[in-house]
């Protein structure tokens, strides 16, 4: 696991990091951007988090990862291949940036009937996530530094999805509907769809 933080690779080592053992940290006047890559093909997988003055540890949420949902949480895998299974995803020796993300998008399959079929969610002109997801689950979970522009669509003419894209200004304490402009029917996304 390699980290960069400011301007300087603060952990170069391509060793293991054994299970439980801190990888990293350090204490800084200011921190301008943190990243993060791994150039093996040993993953590692872990919590990345940040303290402030003293408070409480906050996850930081990977802004250029690839995402199956509880970005959030702080859980992140980063690897040199593309074999690994979380929910944050550093993938193919890439660097990825960590942020105090504090916009946060939660978006959930609904649980109507017709309600499972194919998403694809693209945020701020990335694609995060694109598959088939059955009524209850979970989409996207993903934290941000500013509001971000959130896409979304259905890859399959023939199998709809349907569910709800909710955002919160205060990673997560409270929530509301995303708002949909470009939808054929109402504007709020407490529950809407996308077909192909």
């Amino acid at each position: 696991l390699n980290i960069f933080v400011n301007d300087s690779w603060v952990r170069s080592d391509d060793g293991v990091v054994e299970k439980g053992v801190v990888a990293y940290e350090s204490c800084f006047d200011r921190i301008t951007v943190i990243k993060v890559k791994n150039p093996t093909n040993n993953a590692w997988v872990g919590k990345a988090e940040i303290q402030r003055s003293g408070g409480d540890w906050e996850p930081l949420s990977c802004s250029d990862c690839t995402h199956t949902g509880s970005g959030r949480t702080g859980i992140l895998g980063v690897d040199g291949n593309d074999d690994l299974n979380a929910a944050a995803r550093c993938m193919k020796g890439r660097e990825c940036t960590l942020e105090e993300g504090l916009v946060c998008v939660k978006m959930e399959t609904g649980t109507n009937e017709n309600n499972n079929g194919d998403v694809k969610v693209t945020v701020n002109d990335l694609e995060r996530i694109s598959g088939t997801f059955e009524k209850g689950n979970l989409v996207l979970d993903m934290c941000f530094e500013k509001i971000p522009d959130v896409k979304v669509s259905s890859p399959n003419s023939e199998d709809a999805w349907a569910g709800t894209a909710m955002i919160s200004l205060d990673r997560g304490v409270t929530e509301q509907p995303m708002v949909c402009p470009q939808c054929s029917a109402g504007t709020a996304s407490t529950g809407f769809a996308v077909d192909g």
